[in-house]
């Protein structure tokens, strides 16, 4: 297989592995706080957060009782869609705020003159 392509599929591998221990709670607290401190208000659960280390071993004995369900990974999507909807709309409405500021000014100096 090419190298490039089995490189992709590893990555997507962990990010469903990351996602799926995630969604289990299996959360490295203190790590996941130290990366929460950095990014602050932009922190997303599904995103940013540490899942604990286990082995593969491990990790196959879980999934026997909780398989992975794909519906994680959509989660995962719906929730940056939101954070992504929330700030366009926060933007959109700091820019009709100054829109509307300058409007009402320059509608005074037109009256007053």
């Amino acid at each position: 297989m090419n190298e490039e392509a089995q490189s992709l599929i590893e990555k997507k591998e962990q990010e469903l592995r990351r996602m799926h221990l995630i969604s289990l709670g299996f959360i490295n607290e203190k790590a996941t706080e130290k990366v929460k401190e950095k990014l602050g208000a932009l922190f997303n659960k599904f995103k940013d957060a540490v899942p604990i280390y286990l082995t593969d071993e491990e990790y196959n004995e879980i999934c026997k009782f909780y398989p992975l369900d794909r519906r994680v990974r959509l989660d995962y999507k719906k929730n940056e869609d939101i954070s992504n909807i929330k700030f366009w709309v926060k933007l959109w409405s700091i820019v009709s705020i100054v829109a509307a500021a300058i409007s009402i000014i320059v509608a005074l100096v037109i009256i007053a003159n």
